[in-house]
């Protein structure tokens, strides 16, 4: 072989190896587009047709079809060609094309491995894509995902149920377009970085595009990508509307059953006491939190229980229901008689879960009944005396038997007339079937019925009656005797207070609402200015900051005072009785103001001993506001003190605060407990005028009363009592 047939033979393995690489990948391009690859493709013919017999003994490269593996046949006189003449250029280049060659097919092998691990992946990604999506669509909740900007980027289909809005028309939106809230990202503080992350619970009224109100409970966290990166947020979601109606209504129910005057006490099974409201407790001479977790025999001796309660809660056990009189025990030891109405209570299946039971207290219409007994006479004298309208009353006919002179007074009817009309005939036409009704529960009950109604006299005008009534034995039969009192100038004047109160509650409520934010915006106005300079402002700029703090708190607890006073006036504080000891009270209120008192040089001493049944908490404000005010005006010098005691008067026994500061002029003294007032002489001293005004407001809550002694220069004893 000469030189030109070896230079021919080398050329034709260099383009048969490029002609390889390129059907190569095309192959492989197409097998992974999908399509069927080439049945049969001849690649080259290893020598040239300037070759000896090495220029015969070519190789055939062919692909066979779908599995793409490429077989090099190199035939054996191909390689005897080669070695036989000895063409070191066609023996290199047959080594050069066979390396290339084997190195590109292992090469193929890889890539449709990693192709074939490629397609596995896809469709395991895509499986879970879609058992994803069928758990969100599926979840309780509605759930959407925010990018950074507060874009929504999903919305499953509960959130489509919630809201009536597609996830086709909200992706891409803010959260603040679709609950038409402007300050939606704000509140609930997704990126904002001093808000803990995730948040619970977070509720907020929404309107939605529709028009409609509802409260929503949500949960928000952010997202983040494998560096931590902050990439969005995430939020579920549910409609709480209805759920928070019941909870308001429930929290109205159990306020009710608060205030009741009857007494109520709900207990398992068992006997165990789960719940006794405030009457209930106060009749048995304990505060209502002592008693959850107590047994229901607490309140009856072992001769009552044995003659009395077994046999009346066997009744309720068998029926259902049972009412009639059950004597009790109070915590003293001492009993009295009660007129008990007891339901069972029971479970969707009917199966008894514990009882609830309300009783009063009627040992005063219990003597009077023995009295009846006792003498006719002494009945009818105490009948035709009382200052109350009193009346007996026919079971059956539902006629008055007996009405006293009170009764003919308050409706202008003679004694005969008024036997001659039933109960019904002196209510307006509109409340007569109520009234009817009334009777009829007093007869089932036959305990002692407590009620307010509209009542007419003879003359047409009406007037609010509150009506007691109670089944008894007279001249040998059951009827019913009541008593009719006149309380309309009480509620005309609770009506006309609770409007007021309650205008006052709403302005107050408003007036701290609309100013606690810009105190809080010029509290971190203050803040940033503290930070960003901190040491480099001049003594100047300290002291303007330090006053501005000054007077942010002093206005904040202004507001705070004054919301308390509104809420105690509008009955919307429920005073948490309970026996608390008096000397350590005043001791805390002490620790808390010793510093102030060291800054005054005021001695303050603590010689209150003895327990009282009040709030804790309550009581605590009322003597922070006295010590605190005794110290605020202690008299200038080395002497300055403040005692807080007990003193023991013909009228019984007062606590106080004593102090011998600046005092109180004469002419202060009769508006001292009046809001926004203060004594005279107390010249640029710092105060709201409210602290008084609360403690007055905190003692009558508990039943009690608050005065002062005074005189200017003197200083002042400020005196209050709190109700065994």
């Amino acid at each position: 072989m000469n030189i030109k047939q070896h230079l021919a033979a080398v050329s034709a393995a260099c383009v048969s190896v490029i002609v390889y690489v390129a059907l190569f990948f095309a192959t492989f391009k197409t097998a992974e587009a999908g399509a069927s690859a080439f049945s049969f493709i001849p690649v080259c013919v290893i020598a040239a047709l300037y070759g000896w017999k090495a220029g015969l003994a070519g190789g055939v490269m062919v692909t066979l079809s779908n599995t793409l593996l490429i077989n090099i046949a190199f035939e054996t006189s191909s390689i005897w060609a080669v070695v036989e003449h000895k063409g070191l250029p066609g023996s290199i280049t047959l080594a050069i094309s066979g390396a290339i060659i084997g190195y590109l097919r292992d090469l193929r092998i890889r890539l449709r491995n990693e192709l074939r691990l490629k397609q596995i992946m896809q469709a395991k990604l895509d499986t879970t894509n879609e058992q994803m999506k069928r758990i969100l669509d599926t979840a309780p909740s509605g759930i959407f995902t925010t990018d950074t900007s507060a874009g929504i980027t999903s919305w499953n289909l509960t959130a489509e149920k919630i809201t009536g809005l597609s996830a086709k028309a909200v992706i891409g939106k803010k959260c603040s377009e679709i609950w038409h809230c402007p300050s939606c990202l704000e509140r609930c503080g997704l990126y904002d970085d001093s808000v803990a992350k995730p948040v619970y619970g977070l509720e907020c009224p929404i309107r939605l595009a529709d028009g409609r109100e509802i409260v929503i409970s949500k949960n928000i966290d952010v997202l983040h990508n494998p560096q931590g990166v902050v990439i969005g947020g995430i939020e579920l979601f549910e409609d709480v509307t209805e759920k928070r109606k019941a909870r308001e209504h429930i929290d109205k129910l159990q306020r009710a059953i608060n205030q009741s005057g009857e007494g109520i006490a709900i207990a398992d099974t068992e006997g165990i006491i789960t719940y006794a409201n405030h009457a209930w407790a106060h009749m048995h001479g304990y505060t209502a939190v002592e008693l959850p977790g107590k047994h229901l025999s607490l309140f009856h001796s072992e001769q009552q229980l044995q003659k009395e309660v077994i046999p009346f809660n066997e009744k309720v056990m068998h029926n259902g229901h049972c009412s009639g009189e059950v004597g009790h025990k109070r915590k003293d030891g001492s009993t009295f008689q009660t007129y008990m109405s007891t339901t069972l209570l029971v479970d969707e299946n009917k199966r008894p879960v514990g009882l609830i039971g309300a009783a009063q207290d009627i040992t005063i219409l219990k003597e009077a009944e023995e009295k009846l007994r006792e003498s006719e006479k002494s009945f009818r004298a105490l009948f035709n005396t009382s200052s109350e309208a009193l009346h007996i009353i026919d079971m059956q006919s539902g006629t008055f038997l007996a009405v006293n002179p009170s009764m003919s007074e308050m409706f202008g009817y003679t004694e005969r007339e008024l036997l001659n009309l039933s109960p019904p005939d002196l209510a307006p036409p509109g409340d007569r079937k109520k009234q009817e009704s009334a009777l009829k529960i007093i007869i089932e009950e036959g305990g002692i019925r407590n009620f307010e109604g509209v009542r007419l006299r003879k003359d047409g005008t009406m007037f609010y009656a509150l009506i007691s009534s109670k089944v008894i034995f007279w001249r040998g039969k059951q009827v019913i005797y009541g008593s009719i009192r006149d309380i309309t100038p009480q509620k005309e004047l609770q009506f006309e207070m609770q409007k007021k109160n309650n205008e006052i509650l709403q302005f107050a409520r408003t007036i701290s609402h609309d100013l606690k934010n810009p105190l809080a915006g010029l509290q971190g106005i203050l803040d940033i200015v503290k930070m960003t300079y901190g040491d480099s402002l001049d003594e100047d700029v300290k002291d303007v900051v330090a006053s501005g703090e000054q007077a942010i708190e002093y206005s904040l607890e202004l507001l705070n005072e004054l919301l308390d006073i509104a809420k105690i006036e509008a009955g919307e504080k429920v005073l948490q009785k309970r026996v608390i000891d008096l000397h350590e009270l005043v001791e805390k209120v002490v620790e808390r103001l010793k510093v102030q008192a060291a800054g005054n040089k005021v001695l303050l001493q603590n010689e209150v001993t003895g327990h009282i049944n009040a709030d804790p908490q309550e009581i605590g404000k009322v003597y922070m506001n006295l010590i605190g005010n005794a110290l605020n005006y202690a008299a200038n010098g080395h002497d300055a003190w403040v005692i807080a005691g007990v003193s023991h008067t013909p009228q019984g026994t007062e606590l106080f605060v004593r102090d011998n500061g600046i005092g109180i002029p004469k002419e202060s003294i009769p508006v001292v407990f009046d809001k926004f007032q203060r004594g005279a002489n107390v010249g640029t001293l710092q105060g709201s005028g409210l602290g008084l005004a609360i403690c007055k407001s905190i003692i009558e809550a508990h039943g009690g009363a608050i005065r002062v002694e005074s005189q200017a220069g003197k200083g002042s004893t400020f005196y209050f009592t709190i109700p065994s």
